[in-house]
């Protein structure tokens, strides 16, 4: 295991040292630039490769011999209220950006994750202090999901398939809707996103922003 979270920081390393553009793209906001994002501040200089390694190393130095924790007061949620909507408008915490919001009987989910790492792999990075604060089986019907940018905590797409699964999409619905909101989030920083076969969303609701 050490030697696989070796290699993953040494991969991670040389991902971060391949370059991007340094002009801005047409009809795009000033910080986006090819193949990714620039700081706009003038002043701002990259840190060099060492650096940059020594961080990420000290950081899994720290994961190995001192994990972090989180312990805090837990309050039991099976989900009946929330799937009952006689709650409403309220707001569920249920883990770092995943907030489940009813307003007006439409049931809004943000950067949904049940997973238990954000990681494109399985067996390393960051692994989740808490369990989520509502299971993801006590879930009320979702009307509109709304994710904020496309890192691996607020991104999930396990959850985005094991979501679309539970709300009984068709097959071509299911991976038309994870292909629509990966291609809508490479052009702008914030998206919601209708998923299919629900009501109609609120016009100040069903746009990008």
């Amino acid at each position: 295991m050490r030697r696989e979270s070796a290699l993953l920081v040494l991969a991670l390393w040389s991902a971060g040292c391949t370059g991007v553009g340094a002009e801005s793209l047409p009809d795009r906001p000033p910080h986006h630039v090819a193949g990714g994002f620039k700081n706009p501040n003038p002043e701002f200089k990259r840190p060099d490769g060492w650096t940059r390694l020594s961080f990420l190393a000290s950081r899994l130095w720290a994961s190995l011999v001192s994990p972090r924790t989180f312990d805090v007061p837990r309050v039991a949620n099976d989900g009946a209220v929330l799937r009952a909507g006689t709650a409403n408008p309220s707001v569920t915490w249920i883990g770092h950006s995943t907030l489940l919001l009813q307003l007006d009987g439409i049931n809004i989910l943000t950067d949904p994750n049940w997973s238990n790492r954000a990681s494109p792999l399985s067996w390393a990075g960051p692994r989740r202090l808490a369990p989520p604060g509502l299971a993801f089986d006590d879930l009320p019907r979702i009307d509109v999901v709304v994710i904020s940018h496309d890192h691996y905590d607020h991104l999930n797409l396990p959850t985005i398939k094991r979501l679309a699964a539970a709300q009984a999409f068709s097959d071509a619905h299911r991976d038309a809707a994870v292909a629509r909101t990966l291609a809508d989030l490479a052009a702008c920083d914030v998206v919601i996103t209708m998923l299919p076969d629900r009501r109609r969303c609120p016009s100040s609701l069903n746009s990008n922003v």
